[in-house]
C-alpha cells in the first residue's frame, strides 16, 4: 500500500480486510502508508473464526478518525504508528482504536533537536532536527513513516526551509540568528503535535585585535620658521681693572 488520499465523505475507508468463509489464513501487511482524514483508516472486518486473518500495520501515519478497527477473531498488530500525536491512539490528541484484541503500544514519537544549542547573533546558524524515528520505549522502528512534512517555526531569528519531508523518519530546517539575543523557541509540528526546540542566541565576541602594521615612511621636512624677534640688550659688564704705567721717556 501507499498513500491513501484524504476522505471526503462519512464513509471512507482507507483500507478493509474482508475475510470469506472457508478461506485459509490471510497474512495482511499495511507498513508506512499515510491515512490523513478517513474516517475509518485500516478495517479488520468480521471473519468466520479464529485463525483466518494474521493483520499487521506498522510505520504508518494515522490522522483523525478510528486508526483501527478489529471486528474479526483474531488479533491486529498495530504497533508502530504514528497516531496525530506523542500521546498515542486513544488519547485526547490521537486517532482511535475500536473493537478487541488491537495492540497499538509502543507508538511513534515527535522529537526536536538543536545543533548546536548556543549560537552568536551575528548570523549564526543551528539545525533543527524533527524525528519521527523512535517509538514511545525510545527503540528505533524497523518500518519507517512514508515522506511526510514537517513545519518549522521561530519566535527567534529566521528559519528556512519553512517545511520538509521526512527521510528515514527524519527532516531537518535550519535557524540563522538576525543580530538579536535571547532564547528562539523553534517548533516542529506534525499534525496536532506541537514540539518546541530552545536555541540560546548569543552576543558575538568581539575578534582577536589585529597585528600591529608596518612603520610608515618618514614625513617631508617641515619649512623653516620666522626668524624671531630682537632680545633685549644685556646689563653693562663691570669696569675692567686699571692696566700698568708705561715706561718714561
Amino acid at each position: 500500500f501507499n498513500t491513501v488520499p484524504q476522505g471526503s465523505n462519512d464513509n471512507v475507508i482507507g483500507v478493509k480486510f474482508e475475510i470469506e468463509g472457508g478461506s485459509p489464513l490471510v497474512n495482511a501487511v499495511v507498513n508506512s502508508n499515510s491515512f490523513v482524514g478517513q474516517n475509518l483508516a485500516i478495517l479488520a472486518a468480521t471473519s468466520t473464526g479464529v485463525n483466518s486473518l494474521d493483520l499487521s500495520a506498522a510505520g504508518n501515519r494515522i490522522d483523525g478518525g478510528i486508526g483501527v478497527e478489529n471486528q474479526s477473531a483474531d488479533p491486529v498488530m498495530a504497533k508502530n504508528n504514528w497516531w496525530g500525536c506523542n500521546l498515542g491512539a486513544d488519547s485526547p490528541c490521537g486517532a482511535t482504536t475500536a473493537g478487541d484484541d488491537v495492540s497499538k503500544s509502543p507508538h511513534l514519537v515527535l522529537r526536536a533537536s538543536a545543533s548546536p544549542q548556543t549560537i552568536y547573533s551575528d548570523a549564526d546558524q543551528s539545525v533543527i532536527t524533527a524525528d519521527l524515528s523512535r517509538n514511545s520505549n525510545l527503540d528505533q522502528v524497523p518500518n519507517g513513516v512514508p515522506p511526510i512534512d514537517i513545519a518549522f517555526g521561530t519566535d527567534l531569528g529566521l528559519i528556512s526551509p519553512p517545511a520538509s519531508l521526512t527521510s528515514q523518519g527524519k527532516a531537518a530546517s535550519t535557524l540563522t540568528s538576525d543580530n538579536v539575543t535571547g532564547i528562539a523557541n523553534v517548533t516542529s509540528t506534525l499534525d496536532s503535535q506541537v514540539v518546541t526546540t530552545p536555541v540560546e542566541i548569543q552576543l558575538a565576541p568581539d575578534g582577536p585585535t589585529g597585528a600591529t602594521g608596518a612603520t610608515g615612511a618618514t614625513g617631508a621636512t617641515g619649512e623653516t620658521g620666522a626668524t624671531g624677534e630682537t632680545g633685549a640688550t644685556g646689563a653693562t659688564g663691570e669696569t675692567g681693572a686699571t692696566g700698568e704705567t708705561g715706561a718714561t721717556g
